[in-house]
Order: C-alpha cells, then structure tokens, then sequence
C-alpha cells in the first residue's frame, strides 16, 4: 500500500493540470506514473499537447446548456459519430455533413480552429470534423450519445428551455422540407423507433399534428421510421424552432420562407362553387365535393370493369 493522497496534492493536480504528470510528481513528490493513476481516478483526462499548441477548441462546451450547446448535440445525434476505443486510447467525434457553412458555424461556436477536411464522394464533396478530445466524448456518452447509436439510440433527458434548439439541430441533419407544387411537406426521420417516437411525443406536447409511418426499402436490411408533420402545424414548427435561433441550416429554412411567402391563389370549386385555396394546378374541388366526384368515379370505373 503507498501512502494516502492528501487534499493538497489533489487540489496541486487540479490547479497544474496543464503540466505534464512528470512535472506535477515534482511538485507533491510523486512519481509521473502514480500521478496519472490519480488524475485518470478523478475524471481529468489530458489532451495531446502537441495538439492542443496547435489546435483550440472549448473542451466545456458540452457541459453547459445554450442554444448553440443544444442545436450541436441534436445535429450530432442526426449526423453524427462518436468513437471509443479504449485498448487503443482512441475517443473521438465526427460530423461530416455537405454544408461547408453549417460546419464552420458549429466548429466556430465551439471556439474550435481544428480544421474541415473535404472528402470526395460518389454524389460530391462531404466537409468532416473529426474532434478527437476524450473528456469532450464523456460528456457527450454523459448526454445519452454512444457509438453505432443509429438504430438504438434514445431521446436524451434535456431541459425544457432547450428542447427546440435540439429539434431543430435533429432536425437539420435528418429532417427535410419540400416545397413542390405549391405544397410544403415536412418530415423527420430515424433508425430508431424509440427515439422517434418519443420526439412525436414532444411534439404532441407542443401541440403539432404529426403522423408515424415506418418506411421500408428493398435496399435497406432495416426499416427507418419518419415524421410528417401535418396542416397548420407545418407553420407552427417553423415559427417554434427559428424562434431567437442562433445557428440553423441557411438552406432548409428558405424553403420555409418562401412557401410562407408565397402569394395565396384562390378557384372556384366546380362542385360547390364555393371559393377555394388552389393547393396545386389540379386541385378544383373543396374536399367534400372532391370525396363525392371521387366515389362517382370509382363507381363508374367500376361498372365499365364489370360490364354493367
């Protein structure tokens, strides 16, 4: 058994820990091996040095909550990595995404300056940052993050003031909005059947109307679960989650912008007469009478399919 550690020699660690474990044995006359011992038993876990000379990132970032803290953590569970391999001391995260732009938004509001590498790829050019700091990993396995977390990953325990930065980070790196013929879809997906379905529960709970499908593909080996949200909540959603935003996806939310802004064309119905929303060049008929011509269709196809 050695000799007990003392609060001094603790406290002297957590005070010099940007010396190297050698230099702080000195100071409390220790050797550097007991020194890392203790520091690795108190969760204070150094960086590569030569690293850290050259490259600066805020290694707190994830350990307080805010708006660019919550919207980085939700586009890290979209899109994503975290690797952990202790045998060869390898704790890293990853975001490799196609929006040059977005990357340097979330590296800037991390004060990092680690560098975006471009890599090429059969549909273009893919922008990854690879953050290879083990205490920042911790923090983010402590936020409910863990590696190959695609299909079984949960929704994370976030504070209320928080949930919409995080949606909205989910939402740019695995959501989509279109705006085709005149009308606006928006949906979000996932591997993860609990995590979406908790996210409809949150969303319920915002008072937006969404529906659940599970969507399958023959070149896929799993299926991948989607929310549509529907109606009017489209607007509401839009409205929530860019609400005092500090860092979104520039492209999705022109998309918004400029179905909202669109001008409102209105038709008669051919049914009622009444004066209607024109949705899409065939739409002519309000919805009763839409259901009413479309039963006297089915029928009359039907009846030339029977002979009658």
């Amino acid at each position: 058994m050695g000799r007990p550690w003392t609060l001094t020699e603790i406290d002297t660690i957590r005070e010099n820990i940007h010396l190297s474990d050698q230099a702080i044995g000195i100071l409390i006359n220790r050797t550097g091996t007991s020194v890392k011992w203790k520091r690795q038993r108190l969760g204070l876990f150094k960086e590569n040095r030569k690293r850290i000379t050259k490259y600066q990132i805020n290694l707190n970032f994830f350990k307080e909550w805010n708006d660019p803290m919550a919207y980085a953590l939700g586009f890290i569970y979209s899109d994503g990595t975290i690797r952990i391999n202790k045998a060869k001391f390898h704790y890293s995260f990853k975001i490799a995404i196609k929006d040059l732009t977005l990357l340097q938004k979330i590296n800037s509001a991390m004060a990092s300056n680690i560098p975006i590498k471009p890599r090429i790829i059969p549909t273009g050019i893919l922008y990854e940052l690879s953050i290879g700091r083990k205490s920042m990993v911790y923090d983010l396995v402590s936020l409910g993050l863990i590696p190959n977390k695609s299909r079984i990953m949960k929704f994370p325990k976030i504070p209320e003031n928080f949930l919409l930065p995080f949606i909205r980070g989910y939402f740019d790196g695995d959501g989509s909005v279109l705006f085709l013929s005149n009308r606006l879809k928006v949906k979000i997906t996932s591997g993860s059947e609990a995590f979406i379905r908790e996210m409809q529960v949150k969303f319920s709970e915002l008072n937006l109307q969404t529906s659940m499908r599970i969507v399958s593909a023959k070149n896929r080996k799993n299926p991948w679960y989607e929310i549509n949200i529907l109606g009017n909540s489209r607007k509401e959603f839009f409205d929530l989650i860019y609400r005092d935003a500090s860092i979104y996806l520039e492209r999705k939310y022109q998309v918004f912008q400029s179905y909202f802004a669109r001008p409102i064309l209105k038709t008669d119905c051919l049914g009622c007469g009444k004066s209607i929303i024109k949705k899409n060049t065939q739409h002519v008929r309000c919805r009763p009478c839409s259901r009413a011509y479309g039963i006297i269709r089915d029928r009359k196809r039907a009846s030339i399919r029977t002979g009658m």
